[in-house]
């Protein structure tokens, strides 16, 4: 099925906390990455499908922040996840996403990076980390557009921001 080009779709697109049982969806959806947006999702070089199986088996469904962009239909076309730690300052999370292509310039991971946010702060959190490679420009505009701040050190961008309510 492709996705319509039409903006009025953004209408039908929820996002929605998903757990174990979407794993097959989410699988599916790191699957349609093409090769170089796969490297660019997880900030390497090739990543082969046997490693984006073993990545969704490892997600913390329950204590991870996983959420999904669900068009008309029920197709799970971006991911949100957000995997939190404790660090010195407290508890942060690390969030990181992926959109399939023909949605992408519509908003959707700005939508994403906001719920997150929002759960960060229900959590009381300290901040939210996000990583990308210097070249994913998709990601940086979307990282500037949330006032984060932004370091760039060797082809690698290192975002922060801190938690916000979920009408900031």
């Amino acid at each position: 099925m492709a996705p319509s080009n039409d903006l009025a779709d953004l209408d039908n697109i929820s996002i929605v906390a998903l757990d174990t049982g979407h794993a097959p969806a989410l699988l599916e959806h790191l699957l349609r990455l093409s090769v170089d947006d796969r490297g660019l999702r997880f900030c390497a070089g090739t990543v082969p499908e046997g490693v984006l199986a073993k990545y969704v088996a490892s997600i913390r469904f329950g204590e991870d922040t996983v959420l999904g962009a669900v068009a008309a239909g029920g197709r799970i076309v971006a991911l949100g996840h957000a995997c939190w730690f404790r660090s010195a300052e407290g508890l942060v999370a690390e969030a990181a996403f992926s959109v399939d292509e023909g949605w992408r310039c519509r908003g959707i991971a700005r939508r994403l990076l906001q719920a997150i946010r929002s759960d960060a702060s229900e959590r009381e959190a300290a901040a939210v980390l996000c990583q990308c490679l210097a070249r994913n420009r998709p990601m940086r505009r979307v990282l500037v557009a949330a006032e984060m701040a932004i370091e760039v050190e060797d082809g690698e961008v290192s975002a922060r921001g801190a938690a916000l309510p979920a009408h900031a």
